[in-house]
């Protein structure tokens, strides 16, 4: 009888568990490869298009954002939690959207007879009375009724001042001209009246970022008449500089007390960056100082994609509110949006590249038969993109 015994394996020849390895490692690198630069590459397909102008990339989202202004928007479309807030976007809305048209309009002067209608239509926007209802609830009185107090109400007519001046600034016959001006006026006398040149957005509150609105509004209103505003200008800026930006980041304070006039707060970037593209018509070196220091400090990569951190270090606040959107992992949505626009302003294409495929990622651009929209935009979202993709470096002299 004969017993067999089980023989071990052949072994594996050295060649062929060397090629098995070098075929693991090629599809893993490929894999690594392949996820590091194609979404990327995919997600950033039309950055140059947005950073370079294109007339199809502004025209596709400007006809998208009309569709929201055509609506004549109220304040029950928007879903904050809180009838001031819902206030304050329906005013947002009609003002960024103005803006977005406007630049459009300036950058491709063909386009003009579109864009320019559509601009009047948003500065009539926010001259109803539904636009400064959030405004007047807060202070108990009428901002356009009140003109000659002493109330700031820089949430109200700073914000709906500066579209009113940029339309005047393309057009000087611009409809809206006196309003304009009494506006303006009254900004002017109340900044002036203040020690540190800050206004109240509500009793009690002072935003830097608010009155950086409310200065671009001056500075437009001045090109568009001859007027000369730059003493004020010229003092606000400086009080900016010396009094409300952090000495370590450079970044622009949140807040500052109604009181005292020091400095509340964390510096953010949402505000440091909003108010960036603003300071851009007042003084763009300031504008570039503000990109710089969040460029120094605030920038997360990773695989070919760009977001801003909402806070220094050193610095920590809430998990999002209503100004910086949600903050995840310390990531700012607000200030990651804002930062198109200074990066486009200040010549950063590489950065701008990676915020936009950012953008592209989260936002989900998608092109619909009435234009370019965002699915995750709605008419605050899609206007504020139209204004801050559409930014310019600094306003050009308007023939």
């Amino acid at each position: 009888m004969t017993i067999s015994r089980s023989q071990p394996p052949p072994k594996t020849s050295s060649p062929s568990r060397r090629r098995k390895i070098i075929r693991s490692f090629v599809s893993v690198a490929l894999f690594a490869v392949t996820t590091a630069i194609v979404p990327h590459l995919w997600c950033g397909r039309d950055a140059a298009r947005w950073y370079r102008g294109d007339a199809d990339v502004q025209e596709g989202l400007a006809r998208g954002v009309a569709t929201w202004v055509d609506q004549d928007l109220g304040i029950d479309q928007y879903h904050t939690g809180s009838s001031q807030f819902n206030g304050e976007w329906l005013l947002m809305t009609y003002q960024l959207a103005g803006l977005g048209f406007g630049q459009t309009a300036l950058t491709h002067p063909e386009s003009r007879a579109r864009n320019l209608p559509m601009l009047r239509k948003c500065c009539a926007r926010v001259l109803k009375s539904d636009a400064a209802s959030f405004d007047a609830a807060a202070w108990s009185e009428d901002p356009v009724k009140t003109l000659t107090g002493k109330n700031g109400h820089a949430g109200y007519l700073g914000y709906s001042n500066v579209v009113l001046s940029y339309d005047r600034w393309i057009d000087p016959a611009a409809p809206d001209g006196a309003v304009n001006d009494r506006f303006t006026a009254a900004l002017v006398r109340r900044m002036t009246a203040s020690s540190t040149h800050l206004i109240e957005t509500y009793p009690g509150e002072i935003y830097p970022a608010d009155n950086c609105v409310a200065a671009a509004s001056i500075a437009l209103a001045g090109r568009a008449t001859g007027r000369d505003y730059s003493p004020l200008l010229k003092a606000f800026c400086t009080s900016l500089h010396t009094r409300y930006l952090d000495p370590k980041s450079g970044m622009l304070y949140q807040s500052v007390s109604s009181e005292t006039g020091v400095p509340e707060g964390a510096p953010r970037a949402s505000g440091t960056l909003f108010a960036a593209y603003f300071l851009s018509f007042v003084d763009p070196k300031l504008s570039a100082d503000l990109f710089a220091a969040i460029r120094r400090n605030q920038v997360s990569h990773a695989a070919g994609f760009a977001a801003i951190r909402e806070y220094p270090d050193g610095y920590s606040g809430p998990m999002g509110d209503v100004d910086s959107g949600p903050v995840i992992f310390g990531l700012s949505t607000s200030g990651t949006a804002f930062a198109l626009a200074s990066a486009r302003m200040h010549g950063d294409e590489a950065l701008f590249r990676e915020l936009e495929s950012t953008l592209t990622l989260v936002a989900a651009p998608t092109s619909t038969r009435e234009g370019n929209k965002f699915l995750l935009g709605g008419p605050i979202g899609e206007a504020l993109l139209f204004a801050l993709l559409t930014a310019q470096p600094a306003p050009k002299e308007v023939s």
